[in-house]
């Protein structure tokens, strides 16, 4: 996840790419105020605030 990013031109910080990685890898839903952070790395997400 976090080399597809970067090769992708689309760099994430780590504490955003280990959470959608947790998330992916428990098949949960992600739930964030800040979906751009998450959308390109894929995922099931929800924005908390909506």
């Amino acid at each position: 996840m976090w080399s597809d990013s970067r090769s992708a031109g689309r760099p994430c910080a780590d504490a955003d790419t280990l959470i959608a990685a947790f998330a992916s890898n428990r098949d949960a839903l992600l739930v964030t105020d800040n979906l751009a952070h998450f959308e390109h790395l894929g995922g099931a997400l929800e924005n908390w605030r909506e």
